[in-house]
């Protein structure tokens, strides 16, 4: 059934989603089978789209077309409002009313520990720390024989 596949993301009202539901709730229990809203989406579409000559149809095409005309028009407008206020937060923010970082820079000193083979050296800062910490507290490392 589905050999040939593609995705498709599907913005719908809320009023036909809950119509679709209703009818996969009237097929499920008609069928006495799950029927999911994803199946009844995709046969609504597969009988519609035989359908593809019916006035009725193309009416709503039509509309929805108008629809969609409507609401892009609509978000230009608004995006020309939107990227005039983001210029104006921006020109504040570079004029220094914005807080820059109170938190000062950690610093991390490197130690060098020679360790057997003497070919080897290891460096380590705050590790070293966190080991003497360890053990200033009474902990104590477990041999392998432990």
């Amino acid at each position: 059934m589905f050999e040939n596949k593609g995705s498709v993301l599907l913005i719908l009202s809320q009023d036909v989603l809950d119509r679709a539901r209703v009818l996969a709730g009237r097929a499920t229990a008609a069928l006495k089978l799950p029927v999911s809203l994803q199946i009844v989406l995709r046969a609504l579409i597969g009988e519609g789209l035989k359908r593809d000559a019916h006035p009725a149809l193309l009416a709503n095409i039509e509309d929805q077309a108008k629809a969609v005309r409507h609401q892009r028009s609509l978000a230009r407008r608004a995006g020309r409002l939107v990227v005039t206020i983001a210029a104006a937060a921006m020109g504040v923010m570079t004029a220094g009313c914005a807080k820059g970082p109170s938190a000062s820079a950690a610093v991390v000193e490197a130690k060098t520990s020679t360790v057997t083979p003497a070919s080897v050296t290891v460096k380590a800062g705050i590790v070293t720390d966190a080991v003497a910490d360890w053990e200033s507290r009474g902990d104590r490392w477990l041999s392998p024989s432990e």
